[in-house]
């Protein structure tokens, strides 16, 4: 996470988190504390103001894959160093198929797998609920409570009486989102630096080529609006046309 007197900025992957530290760092004096880390009690309620980084499912979904597909990230190191590596590999052979893809995703949300990419998502109740970005999701963002959740309206509304962002920047609307959250904590932007943010290069893109919807048939689409639909319908993000 990014830490400064004006805010903490804390990251869920494959969101734009390490561009967003890039521009806050440019922009403010603060240190970067670990990554995709959780944010300690003491800084919770340290007054400051949370910052958070969000995407449309659909589209993380095969940004994680495609990730993988170049043998990186956490998940493609922790798949295909179990028991089912060989069926994970096949997976990631070819980052332009959607057939790949597709049986990935379904890997992603079948409980056989769920103990092979970590995090204690396979233990964790939310897993039977919701898909790997929700739990990522709650697990960054909100207070750790004793609350029982059974259903997807129990984590709704554990979402919605424990998510501790104040500000929250969507990837696809990256810059615009992030001079509004910092203007919103007290930090006023110049013209120049606004120009900066907005052709600063991004980081850690992964080597797809094609829209989320060419990967994408209308059963897995429905997958994941099962999946991950706190956050679809939080953010009112639109499934690929198909």
């Amino acid at each position: 996470m990014f830490i400064s007197d004006n805010l903490i900025f804390t990251e869920l992957h494959k969101t734009g988190c390490t561009h967003i530290g890039k521009l806050l760092d440019s922009l403010l004096d603060g240190i970067q504390h670990g990554k995709h880390n959780l944010v300690p009690p003491q800084l919770l309620s340290s007054g400051r103001q949370f910052l958070g980084s969000v995407r449309n499912p659909w589209d993380w979904y095969v940004s994680l894959w495609a990730y993988g597909c170049g043998k990186k990230g956490l998940v493609y190191h922790l798949t295909t160093q179990t028991n089912n590596a060989r069926k994970w590999q096949q997976c990631y052979g070819d980052s332009n198929s959607p057939a790949a893809f597709q049986d990935w995703l379904h890997m992603m949300n079948d409980n056989s797998y769920w103990h092979d990419f970590g995090e204690g998502y396979g233990n964790s109740p939310v897993a039977s609920i919701a898909g790997l970005l929700s739990y990522r999701y709650i697990r960054l963002f909100c207070k750790p409570t004793a609350a029982t959740i059974n259903n997807i309206s129990d984590l709704r509304k554990y979402e919605r009486q424990n998510c501790f962002i104040n500000h929250f920047i969507r990837m696809e609307n990256l810059e615009e989102d992030f001079i509004n959250a910092v203007s919103a904590c007290g930090i006023n932007l110049s013209s120049e630096q606004k120009n900066n943010i907005y052709s600063m290069q991004k980081t850690n893109t992964s080597s797809r080529k094609n829209s989320a919807s060419y990967y994408y048939n209308q059963e897995t689409i429905e997958l994941v609006r099962k999946r991950e639909n706190i956050i679809i319908k939080k953010f009112l993000y639109p499934k690929p046309e198909k």
